[in-house]
């Protein structure tokens, strides 16, 4: 058999017949619209190290099949939690463009990038949680483009406390912390309750002013 590395631009444009792409092993690159035009993929699978695909170079968005299925399957089993392993240093451009089942996005302390439109409308994203230095990712200004960042919580560990931000996100509690709200009643009485809003860390202390 021939180990296939590359698809080139437009191998597979206008294909209105494709409906699951079977990816098996490494490949190194997707040509620009490589499946645009391809509207009836429902199913992208990728059969191998779960690594080798942010090592994947999509030319553009039609160059991923995944943006057509809105869906990615890993080993047979379809991804809504994205765990980026340890040694991949960048998400790439398009990496999960259109992904309509990821819920959530686990950075490993190796990721330094990443990329533009990398997570592109992934319209289920809930919460991101950053086991490193979340003022040392570069990320790209439409790597969340199209996501609803009032509804996503992001993690990062205690000593970067408290962050006002993290590039367009302003939800920001501490690592593996409750998520907090400040609650005002009728009456006058406030009182904190489990939904969004106040970071928790540990043992440090915030104050807040309640007019």
């Amino acid at each position: 058999s021939i180990a296939v590395t590359t698809v080139g631009n437009q191998a597979f444009m206008g294909n209105a017949n494709l409906r699951v792409v079977s990816l098996n092993g490494p490949v190194e690159s997707f040509g620009e619209d490589a499946f645009r035009g391809c509207t009836a993929i429902s199913r992208t699978s990728f059969n191998g190290d779960f690594a080798d695909w942010f090592g994947i170079e999509f030319a553009n968005a039609q160059a991923n099949p995944a943006a057509r299925s809105r869906n990615l399957v890993i080993n047979n089993a379809a991804i809504s939690k994205v765990v980026v392993p340890e040694g991949v240093t960048a998400i790439k451009a398009f990496a999960f463009f259109n992904n309509n089942l990821i819920d959530s996005i686990v950075l490993s302390t190796s990721v330094q990038a990443i990329d533009s439109n990398a997570f592109y409308r992934n319209v289920n994203l809930k919460r991101i949680i950053i086991n490193g230095n979340p003022n040392a990712i570069e990320v790209h200004e439409f790597a969340f483009e199209n996501v609803n960042k009032d509804n996503v919580v992001v993690e990062v560990p205690c000593q970067y406390l408290p962050m006002a931000e993290w590039n367009g996100f302003t939800r920001i509690v501490g690592l593996g912390m409750p998520v907090l709200t400040l609650v005002q009643h009728p009456g006058g009485i406030v009182r904190f309750a489990e939904g969004d809003g106040i970071p928790a860390c540990g043992s440090q202390e915030y104050t807040y002013h309640v007019n």
